[in-house]
Protein backbone atom coordinates (compact mmCIF):
# COMPACT_ATOMS: atom_id res chain seq x y z
CA UNK A 1 0.00 0.00 0.00
CA UNK A 2 2.94 2.16 1.34
CA UNK A 3 4.37 1.60 -2.28
CA UNK A 4 1.77 2.32 -4.72
CA UNK A 5 0.61 5.64 -2.01
CA UNK A 6 3.83 6.37 -2.90
CA UNK A 7 4.08 6.06 -6.52
CA UNK A 8 0.72 7.93 -6.69
CA UNK A 9 2.38 11.27 -4.78
CA UNK A 10 5.71 11.05 -7.05
CA UNK A 11 3.53 11.22 -10.50
CA UNK A 12 0.98 13.83 -9.42
CA UNK A 13 3.07 16.04 -7.33
CA UNK A 14 6.73 15.62 -7.89
CA UNK A 15 6.96 15.47 -11.89
CA UNK A 16 10.56 16.17 -11.59
CA UNK A 17 11.29 12.70 -9.44
CA UNK A 18 9.49 10.66 -12.59
CA UNK A 19 13.15 8.76 -12.80
CA UNK A 20 13.39 7.81 -9.65
CA UNK A 21 9.59 6.38 -9.61
CA UNK A 22 11.68 4.37 -13.12
CA UNK A 23 14.67 2.88 -11.18
CA UNK A 24 12.26 2.39 -7.88
CA UNK A 25 9.85 0.04 -10.47
CA UNK A 26 13.14 -1.83 -11.15
CA UNK A 27 14.35 -2.23 -7.85
CA UNK A 28 10.83 -3.94 -7.05
CA UNK A 29 10.70 -6.66 -9.83
CA UNK A 30 13.10 -9.14 -7.77
CA UNK A 31 10.39 -9.30 -5.64
CA UNK A 32 7.73 -10.36 -8.07
CA UNK A 33 10.33 -12.94 -8.50
CA UNK A 34 10.26 -14.14 -4.97
CA UNK A 35 6.29 -13.85 -4.41
CA UNK A 36 5.65 -16.54 -7.75
CA UNK A 37 7.79 -18.76 -6.50
CA UNK A 38 6.70 -18.62 -2.85
CA UNK A 39 3.07 -19.34 -3.87
CA UNK A 40 4.31 -21.88 -6.31
CA UNK A 41 6.93 -24.45 -4.21
CA UNK A 42 6.41 -23.02 -0.94
CA UNK A 43 2.39 -22.63 0.20
CA UNK A 44 1.51 -24.28 -3.49
CA UNK A 45 -1.64 -22.06 -3.15
CA UNK A 46 -1.92 -19.16 -5.63
CA UNK A 47 -3.25 -15.86 -4.47
CA UNK A 48 -5.41 -13.59 -6.95
CA UNK A 49 -4.77 -10.70 -5.18
CA UNK A 50 -1.28 -11.35 -4.75
CA UNK A 51 -1.17 -12.29 -8.68
CA UNK A 52 -2.48 -8.85 -9.36
CA UNK A 53 -0.24 -6.51 -7.71
CA UNK A 54 2.87 -8.93 -9.53
CA UNK A 55 1.17 -7.92 -12.89
CA UNK A 56 0.70 -4.55 -11.96
CA UNK A 57 4.24 -4.23 -11.24
CA UNK A 58 5.81 -5.95 -14.23
CA UNK A 59 3.55 -2.92 -16.35
CA UNK A 60 4.78 -0.32 -14.85
CA UNK A 61 8.15 -1.58 -15.53
CA UNK A 62 7.17 -2.18 -19.45
CA UNK A 63 5.54 1.29 -19.42
CA UNK A 64 8.57 2.67 -18.12
CA UNK A 65 10.78 0.84 -20.66
CA UNK A 66 8.78 1.87 -23.29
CA UNK A 67 9.18 5.61 -22.36
CA UNK A 68 12.68 5.45 -21.67
CA UNK A 69 14.51 5.12 -18.49
CA UNK A 70 16.04 8.46 -17.39
CA UNK A 71 19.05 9.48 -15.52
CA UNK A 72 18.68 10.81 -12.11
CA UNK A 73 20.90 13.02 -9.87
CA UNK A 74 20.69 11.19 -6.67
CA UNK A 75 22.21 14.30 -5.08
CA UNK A 76 20.86 17.40 -3.24
CA UNK A 77 17.26 18.17 -2.79
CA UNK A 78 15.54 15.57 -4.73
CA UNK A 79 16.54 12.59 -3.60
CA UNK A 80 15.89 14.10 0.14
CA UNK A 81 12.29 14.70 -1.22
CA UNK A 82 12.08 11.43 -2.80
CA UNK A 83 13.50 9.36 0.40
CA UNK A 84 10.47 11.35 2.13
CA UNK A 85 7.96 10.28 -0.35
CA UNK A 86 8.57 6.76 -0.08
CA UNK A 87 9.29 6.66 3.71
CA UNK A 88 6.66 8.69 5.21
CA UNK A 89 4.00 6.73 4.04
CA UNK A 90 5.37 3.65 5.07
CA UNK A 91 6.10 4.93 8.50
CA UNK A 92 2.64 6.14 8.45
CA UNK A 93 0.59 3.03 7.20
CA UNK A 94 3.39 1.10 9.73
CA UNK A 95 1.42 3.08 12.49
CA UNK A 96 -1.87 2.72 11.50
CA UNK A 97 -1.68 -0.80 11.01
CA UNK A 98 -0.33 -1.50 14.32
CA UNK A 99 -2.62 0.61 16.10
CA UNK A 100 -5.75 -1.06 14.21
CA UNK A 101 -3.64 -4.42 15.10
CA UNK A 102 -3.72 -3.44 18.74
CA UNK A 103 -7.10 -2.45 19.15
CA UNK A 104 -8.11 -5.86 17.48
CA UNK A 105 -6.29 -7.70 20.03
CA UNK A 106 -7.96 -5.24 22.74
CA UNK A 107 -11.00 -6.13 21.22
CA UNK A 108 -10.61 -10.11 21.38
CA UNK A 109 -9.31 -9.59 24.92
CA UNK A 110 -12.45 -7.89 25.77
CA UNK A 111 -14.81 -10.40 24.49
CA UNK A 112 -12.90 -13.49 25.81
CA UNK A 113 -13.00 -11.69 29.32
CA UNK A 114 -16.77 -10.70 29.12
CA UNK A 115 -16.70 -15.23 28.31
CA UNK A 116 -14.86 -15.64 31.53
CA UNK A 117 -16.96 -12.96 33.19
CA UNK A 118 -20.14 -14.83 32.03
CA UNK A 119 -19.62 -17.94 33.29
CA UNK A 120 -21.52 -19.00 36.47
CA UNK A 121 -19.07 -21.62 37.53
CA UNK A 122 -16.36 -19.10 37.64
CA UNK A 123 -17.92 -16.54 39.29
CA UNK A 124 -19.75 -18.79 42.49
CA UNK A 125 -16.08 -20.16 43.08
CA UNK A 126 -14.44 -16.44 43.24
CA UNK A 127 -17.57 -15.61 45.26
CA UNK A 128 -17.59 -18.52 47.71
CA UNK A 129 -13.66 -18.02 48.18
CA UNK A 130 -15.11 -14.28 50.23
CA UNK A 131 -16.21 -14.92 53.72
CA UNK A 132 -19.85 -14.67 54.25
CA UNK A 133 -21.36 -12.35 56.13
CA UNK A 134 -24.61 -13.88 58.38
CA UNK A 135 -26.79 -10.94 56.89
CA UNK A 136 -30.86 -11.74 56.78
CA UNK A 137 -33.72 -9.88 56.60
CA UNK A 138 -33.62 -9.51 60.79
CA UNK A 139 -29.91 -7.58 59.89
CA UNK A 140 -32.20 -4.95 58.14
CA UNK A 141 -35.95 -4.49 57.43
CA UNK A 142 -34.85 -1.48 54.75
CA UNK A 143 -35.38 -3.48 51.49
CA UNK A 144 -36.40 -2.76 48.15
CA UNK A 145 -37.04 -4.23 44.79
CA UNK A 146 -38.35 -7.74 44.95
CA UNK A 147 -38.72 -8.54 48.77
CA UNK A 148 -39.07 -12.15 47.90
CA UNK A 149 -36.41 -12.38 45.38
CA UNK A 150 -34.22 -15.73 45.88
CA UNK A 151 -30.70 -13.05 45.35
CA UNK A 152 -30.39 -10.31 47.76
CA UNK A 153 -27.83 -7.25 47.14
CA UNK A 154 -26.79 -6.10 50.19
CA UNK A 155 -25.03 -2.58 50.53
CA UNK A 156 -23.22 -1.53 53.92
CA UNK A 157 -23.66 2.28 53.10
CA UNK A 158 -22.96 5.59 54.96
CA UNK A 159 -25.37 8.25 54.41
CA UNK A 160 -22.74 10.81 54.06
CA UNK A 161 -20.32 8.49 51.48
CA UNK A 162 -20.11 10.36 48.05
CA UNK A 163 -19.28 6.63 46.29
CA UNK A 164 -22.53 5.43 47.89
CA UNK A 165 -24.62 8.09 46.39
CA UNK A 166 -23.51 7.29 42.87
CA UNK A 167 -23.57 3.44 43.91
CA UNK A 168 -27.56 4.17 44.61
CA UNK A 169 -28.25 5.81 41.30
CA UNK A 170 -26.70 2.50 40.07
CA UNK A 171 -28.76 0.30 42.40
CA UNK A 172 -31.66 1.82 40.96
CA UNK A 173 -30.62 1.38 37.25
CA UNK A 174 -29.52 -1.71 38.04
CA UNK A 175 -33.28 -2.71 38.55
CA UNK A 176 -34.51 -1.14 36.34
CA UNK A 177 -32.84 -3.40 33.90
CA UNK A 178 -32.87 -6.67 36.47
CA UNK A 179 -36.69 -6.47 36.83
CA UNK A 180 -37.97 -8.62 39.82
CA UNK A 181 -35.16 -10.41 40.01
CA UNK A 182 -33.20 -9.41 43.07
CA UNK A 183 -33.97 -7.60 46.56
CA UNK A 184 -31.58 -4.74 47.57
CA UNK A 185 -31.33 -4.58 51.07
CA UNK A 186 -29.39 -1.42 53.05
CA UNK A 187 -27.78 -1.37 56.21
CA UNK A 188 -27.37 2.23 57.29
CA UNK A 189 -23.83 3.13 59.24
CA UNK A 190 -21.78 5.75 60.19
CA UNK A 191 -18.20 6.02 61.33
CA UNK A 192 -19.25 8.95 63.28
CA UNK A 193 -21.13 8.89 66.03
CA UNK A 194 -22.32 12.45 65.74
CA UNK A 195 -23.59 11.79 61.96
CA UNK A 196 -25.40 8.49 62.70
CA UNK A 197 -28.89 10.46 63.19
CA UNK A 198 -28.53 10.65 59.53
CA UNK A 199 -29.08 6.82 59.23
CA UNK A 200 -31.72 6.98 61.86
CA UNK A 201 -33.75 9.61 59.97
CA UNK A 202 -33.59 7.19 56.03
CA UNK A 203 -34.45 4.84 58.23
CA UNK A 204 -37.11 6.46 59.27
CA UNK A 205 -37.95 7.49 56.07
CA UNK A 206 -38.06 3.49 55.07
CA UNK A 207 -40.64 2.89 58.03
CA UNK A 208 -42.95 5.60 57.31
CA UNK A 209 -43.48 6.12 53.50
CA UNK A 210 -44.07 3.22 50.82
CA UNK A 211 -40.86 2.08 48.75
CA UNK A 212 -41.59 4.88 45.57
CA UNK A 213 -41.88 7.92 48.44
CA UNK A 214 -38.48 6.30 50.48
CA UNK A 215 -36.08 6.18 47.04
CA UNK A 216 -37.57 9.75 46.14
CA UNK A 217 -36.51 11.10 50.06
CA UNK A 218 -33.13 9.26 49.35
CA UNK A 219 -32.63 11.09 46.08
CA UNK A 220 -33.09 14.25 47.63
CA UNK A 221 -30.74 13.50 50.40
CA UNK A 222 -28.24 11.96 48.40
CA UNK A 223 -28.51 15.44 45.83
CA UNK A 224 -29.17 17.99 48.56
CA UNK A 225 -30.33 16.89 52.00
CA UNK A 226 -26.37 15.69 53.94
CA UNK A 227 -25.49 19.40 53.18
CA UNK A 228 -28.18 21.09 55.19
CA UNK A 229 -29.25 18.17 57.48
CA UNK A 230 -30.83 19.84 59.95
CA UNK A 231 -33.31 21.79 57.94
CA UNK A 232 -33.68 18.40 56.18
CA UNK A 233 -35.06 16.89 58.88
CA UNK A 234 -37.41 19.51 59.93
CA UNK A 235 -38.66 19.81 56.36
CA UNK A 236 -40.18 16.25 57.10
CA UNK A 237 -40.69 16.46 60.62
CA UNK A 238 -38.26 13.82 61.82
CA UNK A 239 -38.25 12.27 65.11
CA UNK A 240 -36.65 8.86 66.07
CA UNK A 241 -39.15 6.84 67.68
CA UNK A 242 -38.05 3.30 69.62
CA UNK A 243 -38.89 1.25 66.11
CA UNK A 244 -36.01 3.57 64.63
CA UNK A 245 -33.30 3.38 67.44
CA UNK A 246 -33.64 -0.67 67.38
CA UNK A 247 -33.59 -1.24 63.43
CA UNK A 248 -30.18 1.33 63.59
CA UNK A 249 -28.89 -1.04 66.11
CA UNK A 250 -29.20 -3.50 64.40
CA UNK A 251 -27.59 -1.80 61.42
CA UNK A 252 -24.80 -0.96 63.40
CA UNK A 253 -23.89 -4.41 65.39
CA UNK A 254 -23.75 -6.19 62.06
CA UNK A 255 -20.75 -3.24 61.21
CA UNK A 256 -18.92 -2.96 64.23
CA UNK A 257 -19.20 -6.90 64.89
CA UNK A 258 -18.38 -8.04 61.26
CA UNK A 259 -15.39 -5.41 61.18
CA UNK A 260 -16.77 -3.17 57.88
CA UNK A 261 -14.90 -0.12 57.69
CA UNK A 262 -14.99 1.33 54.31
CA UNK A 263 -18.56 2.24 52.50
CA UNK A 264 -19.98 1.00 49.94
CA UNK A 265 -19.51 -2.44 50.43
CA UNK A 266 -21.97 -4.83 48.31
CA UNK A 267 -22.61 -8.35 49.58
CA UNK A 268 -24.08 -10.79 47.80
CA UNK A 269 -26.78 -13.68 49.18
CA UNK A 270 -24.11 -12.58 51.66
CA UNK A 271 -20.96 -13.70 50.46
CA UNK A 272 -18.58 -9.99 49.68
CA UNK A 273 -18.75 -9.42 45.72
CA UNK A 274 -15.90 -10.13 44.20
CA UNK A 275 -13.94 -7.54 43.05
CA UNK A 276 -13.31 -8.65 39.04
CA UNK A 277 -16.74 -8.34 38.62
CA UNK A 278 -19.10 -4.82 38.41
CA UNK A 279 -22.99 -4.93 39.80
CA UNK A 280 -23.60 -4.96 36.05
CA UNK A 281 -22.28 -7.73 35.12
CA UNK A 282 -24.68 -9.95 37.53
CA UNK A 283 -27.71 -9.01 34.88
CA UNK A 284 -25.65 -11.72 32.89
CA UNK A 285 -24.19 -14.16 35.04
CA UNK A 286 -27.76 -14.62 38.37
Amino acid sequence: MSYFISNLLVLHCAGSLAGYYAWISIMALPFTVWSFCYQKFKIRIWCPLCLVVLGILWMNFLVNCLHGIPMVDITGLNLLFAVCLYLLPLLAINLLCRAFYGNSKMVDAQYKLNSLIANKDIFNALLQKNEKYPVDKSVSSVCWGNKEASDTITVITNPHCDPCAALHRNLERFLERGGDRFCIQYVFTSFNEELSVSAKFLIWAYIRNDEAAFLLILDRWHKEGKYRKESFFQEYGFEPDRQVEEEYARHYDFAMKNKIRSTPTILFNGYKKPEEYMLEDLLYIV
